[in-house]
């Protein structure tokens, strides 16, 4: 058998790339100190890198000559304006305006690739507001990512994301965003899967909690939600009386945590055997007697009656950290809590059993006697 030495197959690797960065599907203009798009690029490229220049502006027809172009990295420049025309008879599938100086959505520009944009990049700019009709058209777009740009929940429109009907994934983290951005994102209830808010400030979702609850339980779609620090002290129930729940990942991680009954849908979450949920969060910094404590460690009777000593299968437990004993009998308090749990299994095995999840009311037992007590 003939074998190929490195010597022999190197030119043609080296030729190969050559070829892809000069001419042909692909051409790379990375790092190059360019202050403006080059006028050599080869007319039939399909993938073009502008990335790590210090380009300024787009001119109108900029890319005119590129009618196939469909993926355009110009990120990590100086861009500050970009012309209507911009884009004009390229076929963008892929436009990357991160890290840039941007301070709007270049709308304009945009509507030009309305019928073929699938993924934008924005994220590391200077967006200020995001008006109504800002993305209206762009009817194939399915990912956005916006992180860490100035947006507050004053300057979103109330129909901002309006016109978005194929969006998958939408990035808002590290932002100044607060609990009424919920109110926008209902407009991509039927679509929407990931959903990251991270790096806000979302505490004012606690004062207007049906707002947020009314505007995750119409997502029909979504899979993750990530809150991460977002100096969330609790969350709204988003799981009960939902009968449309799909979450199968939140995100609460960093955030202080005050671990009391608002924490018990977690719980809930996590114990349902229909559904598979990961959910993550921090310790708990509050009350007292918790701080310090993994949320999902807790049992149900800490949560509900914190600072209170309580009794789990024989064996004395005390919120305070005091050292395990065992008990020879139990009081009447303790067999309420036994009679919880045994309702709780038999509801999580009924649950188990049923051929169909359609209409789950997901409020267990458990936290109805609690509730009661």
């Amino acid at each position: 058998m003939y074998m190929y030495s490195l010597g022999s197959i190197l030119p043609l690797l080296i030729l190969s790339v050559l070829y892809e960065q000069c001419s042909g599907t692909t051409a790379y203009r990375t790092a190059q100190g360019l202050t403006d798009v080059p006028g050599d690029i080869p007319p039939d490229t399909i993938q073009l890198f502008l990335n790590q220049n210090q380009i300024t502006s787009l001119s109108d027809c900029q890319f005119c000559s590129l009618t196939q172009l469909k993926k355009l990295w110009l990120n990590a420049n100086q861009i500050t304006h970009i012309s209507p025309s911009a884009f004009k008879d390229t076929i963008l599938e892929l436009l990357d305006l991160s890290g840039n100086k941007l301070t709007t959505v270049p709308s304009a520009a945009l509507s030009y690739n309305a019928s073929t944009l699938s993924s934008l990049m924005l994220e590391a700019n200077s967006i200020t507001a995001v008006p109504d009709g800002t993305f209206q058209g762009l009817s194939k777009l399915e990912i956005l990512k916006m992180e860490q740009n100035m947006l507050e929940d004053g300057s979103m429109g109330e129909s901002c994301f309006q016109g978005l009907y194929s969006i998958v994934r939408l990035m808002l983290g590290n932002n100044k965003l607060g609990g009424g951005i919920f109110s926008r994102i209902t407009a991509l209830s039927l679509t929407l899967q990931i959903l990251m808010l991270d790096g806000n400030s979302m505490s004012d979702i606690a004062s207007q909690p049906d707002v947020f609850v009314d505007s995750i339980r119409d997502m029909q779609a979504l899979t993750h939600l990530s809150l991460s620090s977002a100096s969330l002290t609790t969350v709204p129930d988003i799981y009960h009386n939902n009968a449309n729940f799909s979450l199968t990942g939140i995100n609460l991680w960093n955030n202080p945590l005050v671990c009391y009954r608002n924490v018990l849908w977690l719980k809930d979450v996590q114990e349902d055997p229909c559904i598979n949920v990961v959910v993550r969060a921090g310790p708990c910094t509050e009350p007292a007697e918790l701080v310090g404590r993994e949320w999902y460690t807790l049992l149900r009777e800490e949560l509900d009656h914190p600072g209170k000593i309580i009794w789990h299968q024989g064996t004395r437990v005390s919120v305070s950290k005091a050292p395990i004993r065992k008990i020879r009998k139990l009081s009447q308090y303790d067999y309420h809590y036994y009679l919880v749990f045994i309702f709780h299994n038999y509801n999580n095995f009924m649950c188990s059993m049923a051929t169909s999840t359609t209409g789950h009311n997901r409020y267990s037992l458990t936290e109805n006697l609690l509730q009661n007590q």
